[in-house]
């Protein structure tokens, strides 16, 4: 049988706990991070924000999902990343 659209919404939680596991070992410093901020436009935006919940369940990091060019304007405060 020929997958559709609901095959594919039925394995998305599935996958994305796969990927999440892979490269979440990747990660190590995210342990210790209270906060992460995502930035993104278009539709990463919208794929980030669907994350955040999931993501915040997953690890216990609160995440913050803002737009990079809102971010360009108000960012004056916000620490250096530890990278």
């Amino acid at each position: 049988m020929k997958p559709t659209m609901m095959t594919y919404i039925h394995q998305q939680p599935e996958v994305l706990s796969h990927l999440l596991a892979r490269y979440l070992q990747g990660l190590p410093v995210l342990g210790n991070a209270k906060t992460v901020l995502i930035l993104a436009t278009g539709s990463s935006i919208n794929a980030a924000l669907s994350a955040k919940y999931y993501v915040e369940q997953l690890t216990g990091v609160r995440i913050s999902v803002q737009s990079r060019s809102i971010f360009s304007i108000t960012s004056s405060g916000i620490r250096r990343p530890i990278w």
